[in-house]
């Protein structure tokens, strides 16, 4: 008999995979066929019965996991039942993992691994084709351009094609600690829990893991992440170290897998710009590249040296984006959701951004790290035609202002005079800052 109770819910989904994925008869078959016929079955005639004597009987005698990976082995065929399966399995073994500890309350009140022994970081980033069927054209363009980003950013990728499920992969490669990427496309297994439990018992069924608790904690050690490059946002997002959700586009996302493998450039800038795109909203992509473009522009410099990297955060997330020491950070907020022709609608936004931002660095003390922050002005621009900064009254003057207007053709096109005051900023805090880490 296991040390724990076997879980109501796990016990519910696994009676419903077995009952759609098996008829009394193969499920006889079967269990004939892998030697696990049990004549302490009940052999009642009404079939959900009949299945719920047999995972009974299995769990008392230790054999439930064994009874899972042969009925899922079974049904490869039929992915809903067959993965349904695995992740009643993994739940199993887990618990075994947890009572052979001790007390699933000592498990639970133990310290994370992480938190006192940091893992090394992920050795190289495998991006996932679909797991039994062709991708769609639209993820594997986005694969296609974040292979590029890859490349350009020298961050060791593999890429495996549509179909791996079922081909065997070696469990050497995950001695490395790799970043399983895996792509969706719309709204479909919106939640991060679903999609991310999918992930992980398609992998384990991949590598061959078994019943291999060891090899499977090695495997969920292993960063995963959940990419929607087009959207919705994923519910709830999710944030590491073992999981993580996105719905940054390639080039951003690329970044942002450097960053976690400890490719980003040494002392470089980051630009973190809250992305200006409106659910459904057709001009979604010119006016995120343009404020992406220009940004980025407005950074990079020779002398002294900057080279930005960069990132498109959710509305709202500034205050999680500062935690960086030892090098120039730029976060950017818009003004989409304000009121039109209101400059008070603009400057009271960034006015409760900056609020936010400066509590956050006096709580972490980073008071003295070089942070430019930028206001930029999408719907309001004409209110601050004639300006190059805020005024003092704002109480924001130290912002930096950044004007768009939006051309007939439909384009965004920056107000040049902005652009050049923000190039000349961001050089002199750091300039300021190298010469009073010299001193």
């Amino acid at each position: 008999m296991p040390g724990y109770e076997l879980d109501g819910g796990q016990r519910r989904d696994l009676r419903l995979a077995i009952s759609r994925g098996y008829n009394p008869v193969l499920l006889d078959q079967t269990l004939r066929e892998r030697n696990l016929k049990d004549d302490d079955v009940s052999q009642d005639p009404i079939f959900n019965n009949h299945i719920n004597s047999l995972i009974d009987t299995f769990f008392q005698k230790g054999r439930l996991i064994e009874l899972c990976g042969a009925l899922a082995a079974e049904r490869e065929d039929n992915e809903a039942v067959h993965l349904t399966i695995l992740r009643v399995q993994r739940w199993l073994v887990e618990q075994e993992r947890i009572s052979d500890k001790g007390s699933i309350d000592e498990a639970l009140s133990a310290p994370p691994r992480l938190d006192d022994r940091p893992a090394a970081a992920p050795g190289a980033v495998i991006i996932l084709g679909e797991l039994n069927s062709t991708s769609a054209p639209e993820s594997s363009l986005a694969c296609d351009e974040l292979v590029k980003e890859l490349v350009d950013r020298k961050v060791p990728y593999e890429r495996w094609s549509d179909g791996w499920l079922g081909t065997a992969k070696p469990v050497a490669t995950l001695s490395s600690r790799p970043v399983f990427v895996r792509t969706f496309q719309g709204p479909s297994k919106s939640n991060v829990s679903d999609a991310s439990r999918d992930l992980s018992l398609a992998l384990q069924l991949a590598f061959n893991l078994g019943n291999d608790v060891e090899k499977i904690r090695i495997l969920t050690d292993c960063p995963k992440v959940v990419w929607r490059p087009q959207g919705p946002d994923w519910t709830p997002p999710a944030a590491g170290p073992f999981l993580y959700s996105s719905i940054d586009r390639p080039a951003d996302f690329g970044g942002w897998l450097a960053r976690l493998l400890g490719r980003a450039s040494a002392g470089g800038a980051m630009v973190y710009y809250e992305d200006p795109a409106a659910t459904g909203d057709l001009e979604n992509k010119p006016r995120r590249e343009a404020v992406f473009d220009c940004l980025v522009s407005a950074v990079t410099n020779d002398e002294p040296p900057l080279h930005p990297d960069y990132v498109a955060i959710g509305p709202d997330r500034f205050v999680k984006v500062v935690n960086r020491r030892g090098a120039l950070t730029v976060i950017a907020a818009h003004d989409l959701g304000t009121l039109p022709d209101s400059r008070d609608a603009a400057i009271a936004r960034f006015r409760g951004i900056d609020e936010r931002i400066r509590d956050t660095l006096r709580e972490k003390r980073l008071e003295n790290e070089p942070l430019m922050c930028v206001g930029v002005l999408l719907r309001n621009a004409r209110e601050f035609e004639a300006e190059v900064e805020f005024s003092r009254q704002s109480t924001i003057r130290h912002w930096r202002m950044l004007k768009f207007s939006k051309g007939a053709d439909g384009t965004y096109k920056p107000d040049m005079w902005d652009v050049g005051r923000l190039r000349e900023h961001a050089a002199d805090l750091t300039r300021r800052w190298q010469e009073q880490r010299a001193q």
